[in-house]
């Protein structure tokens, strides 16, 4: 069974919804886009 998304992971999705990028999102979040990915990846 999958395991529920973080609150963190479900803040990236919702932050990518409002920016349409994921380098926005990124940046507005404070992390690397590498790492949003990451977690959107989880997703």
């Amino acid at each position: 069974m999958k395991e529920l998304p973080t609150m963190q992971e479900l803040q990236s999705f919702i932050t990518y919804n409002k920016t349409g990028s994921f380098t926005l999102a990124a940046q507005s979040m404070n992390i690397t886009q590498s790492a949003f990915s990451a977690q959107m990846k989880k997703l």
